[in-house]
């Protein structure tokens, strides 16, 4: 079984400019591989793809963000892990 894919998306102030850099660390961290990207100041969409479970624990670290991101909300849009 190959590795699971999430996408989620982030409302709020998203414009700090160390927010993708602070992603890129935590994503590495937790051996989530980032497919893709599409922002704005306050909107972003992030494709992933990992281990379910990290995927989860990365997309919860960002709707907690570093101190200069304020998150209103975060949704999962899916997929659901292979398997379920």
């Amino acid at each position: 079984m190959g590795p699971d894919c999430l996408t989620f998306r982030l409302k709020g102030d998203l414009a700090a400019p160390e927010f993708r850099d602070w992603m890129a660390r935590h994503s590495r961290k937790l051996g989530v591989s980032v497919e893709g990207i599409r922002a704005s100041a306050h909107r972003m969409e992030i494709a992933t793809r990992g281990q379910y479970d990290m995927l989860e624990a990365f997309a919860l670290a960002c709707s907690l963000g570093p101190r200069d991101v304020y998150v209103e909300t975060m949704e999962i849009v899916g997929p659901k892990p292979m398997g379920d």
